[in-house]
């Protein structure tokens, strides 16, 4: 069994975990209801069980497509359970050339998350005493929304002023903030403000 790994997709980004058999009767691979088995740390992952087929380019096994997994660092392993005409195989991190000829040493998928792009919306002037509400999205790239993290929003840069922070990110990436104007704070431009972001599923903190 040979083992193909892609090279650290991003959370939501289509990528395969290829594994392909070969043996004297090709043929005999996929029988009787033969599969490969995906696990993380000896689990299996979800959707990781998967029969042996035909893949494209010829070669016979099966690929685990990563897109559904979340950020973070998995230890592969792939096993193949065998049939009536082959013994099992198992590719595991720690395998050794005699048992798995075939098998990367390394076994080991990283999930990097995007940087989103946040876009801060123009701000409405409002009489002094009025609630002014700033507003602004964010968005992930991938499957992935932001949903999940946190937006502060400043004045003068991060190191100035919190305005308020927005825990309630929805699917949609929309944040907004109340903002008392009792002091009559002026806001001549939005892009003089500043966003802060958490650490949702989909990004890695960035500031606007």
């Amino acid at each position: 069994m040979t083992v193909q790994m892609p090279s650290s997709p991003g959370v939501g980004q289509s990528a395969v975990i290829r594994a392909e058999l070969t043996g004297t009767r090709v043929s005999a691979l996929d029988n009787n209801g033969a599969r490969i088995f995906f696990k993380h740390n000896g689990a299996a992952l979800v959707g990781g069980l998967q029969d042996v087929v035909s893949l494209p380019g010829g070669q016979v096994g099966a690929q685990f497509n990563v897109q559904n997994l979340n950020a973070g660092t998995y230890n592969i392993t792939v096993e193949y359970e065998g049939n009536s005409f082959y013994e099992p195989v198992t590719c595991t991190p720690s395998g050794t050339e005699a048992t798995a000829p075939n098998c990367p040493r390394t076994l080991t998928l990283v999930i990097d998350k995007f940087t989103p792009t946040v876009t801060l919306d123009a701000i409405t002037a409002v009489q002094v005493g009025s609630n002014l509400t700033i507003s602004g999205n964010v968005s992930g790239s991938g499957l992935r929304s932001p949903a999940g993290g946190s937006v502060s929003f400043f004045l003068g840069g991060t190191s100035g002023t919190l305005l308020g922070t927005d825990d309630t990110i929805a699917a949609d990436g929309d944040v907004s903030v109340p903002v008392a104007t009792g002091l009559g704070t002026n806001f001549p431009d939005a892009y003089n403000g500043a966003i802060q972001i958490g650490d949702p599923e989909c990004g890695r903190p960035i500031q606007w």
